[in-house]
């Protein structure tokens, strides 16, 4: 099964990864951790301080733990956390004429990814599947494989930011019909950060609503845009009955990123039109809210100001804008696209890197896993493979808001970073680093296949 594969392969290339990392570390030299997902920011200030305030409270269980009405903060599904997750999380939605309540939400302690498993427990089938277009976010492919689902992708537009196209969607949707369980999206995008106009979301959801396939859409990275139109909020007249996307979708989000909220300040939140998708997913939901955790979330939640929110988009924005300066430096030395960066995007804290294909094939570099082994073994950048994501191109992903050196997060690192790809770059094209070299000189085997575990770019399996 393509899962087993999928579980195989990771682990072989992980223990790999780490064998590099070991021996790199051995040069004095420290690696410079562009791989996880976190960014720049810390909660914002106001926030911390009245987490600090709180703590005390609930330590000595002198603080208030109760709803408007005087109940306790209910231990499954706190109604101050759905209210809020309600107005803040899903505020988007509202905008675009899909007002959400707190009865239309679920929450869950710690994690959006617990979420997201849910939604996906509760549509899985023996021998089915589950669509995602490619540039997709790093470990789906292990959420769908937990409940022996497959993951089979579908193209995307990545030189139009991961671009989701309604006809590439609706072949996919057709050639897997017998045993599709349902969509994951990833919107407004992770890697990249797509901007859709609405008449391109109008089509993409007109095949999803024709199809009456379930839809599940990780909105997780909703703040990072300034503005959008949710895709759930898209309504459409069909043969004359206004249908509703949202009716057949569920939309996941959080507060570890645009919140930046760890721990257990961190909830996952959920909501759709489906009411009985809701309760099923609830029923996945096991672990229980402690109130003092619901304490610490609702302060985030009710303290995160717009203008903290819009601070870090703007700082995004400018990590975007320096990393294609850094390119265009390297790319004047080294000659036009010797660098470069899939799509456009302005927003995110990720780039999908990759290298000129002359550059590629003279050191011998054919995908994503082995253009991650040579910046591990060669420089010392920790970077995500482009297959984890589901990409065919010889491209990773870098995490250009926050990367780091041990834990230690440094935006002045951005620079070193591109140096050491500067290097790196410039001992391909002239031909005195190749893939082979890169690895010998670490004398560690490369037998690990790196065949791409999501499938051909048409939608196959």
């Amino acid at each position: 099964m393509l899962h087993k594969k999928l579980t195989d392969l990771i682990k072989a290339i992980s223990a790999r990864r780490t064998f590099v990392a070991g021996k790199f570390k051995q040069t004095g030299v420290p690696i410079i951790d562009a791989f996880h997902g976190e960014m720049h920011a810390q909660m914002d200030t106001g926030v911390q301080q009245k987490l600090l305030a709180a703590i005390p409270q609930l330590i000595s269980e002198s603080a208030d733990l109760s709803e408007s009405d005087g109940r306790l903060y209910h231990k499954s599904r706190p109604l101050i956390l759905r209210q809020l997750a309600a107005q803040k999380l899903f505020s988007r939605l509202a905008c675009a004429g899909i007002p959400v309540s707190a009865d239309a939400v679920i929450v869950s302690p710690y994690s959006s990814l617990v979420m997201l498993e849910a939604a996906i427990a509760t549509i899985a089938r023996p021998g089915g599947l589950i669509l995602c277009p490619e540039g997709f976010y790093k470990s789906n492919g292990l959420h769908i494989e937990k409940y022996g689902l497959a993951l089979c992708r579908f193209p995307a537009d990545l030189q139009r930011d991961g671009r989701i196209n309604a006809t590439c969607l609706r072949a996919a949707i057709e050639q897997h019909q017998a045993s599709l369980c349902g969509i994951l999206l990833t919107l407004p995008g992770n890697p990249l950060v797509a901007e859709y106009t609405l008449t391109e979301l109008e089509a993409i959801a007109r095949v999803l609503i024709e199809a009456n396939v379930r839809v599940i859409i990780d909105a997780t990275f909703d703040q990072i845009q300034p503005q959008h139109v949710p895709l759930a909020a898209i309504q459409l007249n069909l043969a004359g009955q206004q249908k509703r996307l949202y009716d057949q979708t569920v939309t996941i989000s959080g507060i570890s990123k645009g919140h930046h909220a760890s721990g257990p300040f961190k909830i996952g939140a959920a909501t759709s039109g489906d009411s009985h998708w809701l309760q099923d997913m609830q029923a996945q939901l096991t672990i229980s809210f402690q109130r003092e955790t619901t304490a610490l979330a609702r302060i985030v939640l009710e303290e995160t100001t717009e203008n903290y929110l819009e601070q870090n988009r703007q700082v995004m924005i400018r990590r975007q804008q320096e990393a294609k300066c850094h390119m265009a430096r390297i790319n004047q030395k080294l000659g036009a696209g010797a660098v470069c960066c899939l799509g456009s995007a302005q927003y995110g804290p990720f780039i999908l890197l990759t290298l000129r294909s002359d550059i590629l094939a003279q050191a011998g570099v054919t995908d994503g896993w082995q253009l991650a082994d040579m910046l591990l073994a060669a420089v010392g950048i920790k970077s995500v493979a482009g297959p984890l994501m589901g990409l065919s191109l010889p491209a990773v992903r870098i995490n250009i808001d926050a990367p780091r050196i041990t834990w230690q997060k440094d935006p002045a690192l951005l620079s070193v970073l591109f140096e050491r790809i500067e290097h790196l770059a410039e001992a391909m094209l002239q031909q005195r680093l190749t893939y082979q070299k890169a690895l010998t000189q670490l004398a560690i085997s490369t037998t690990v296949s790196t065949t791409q575990f999501s499938g051909d770019s048409d939608g196959t399996c």
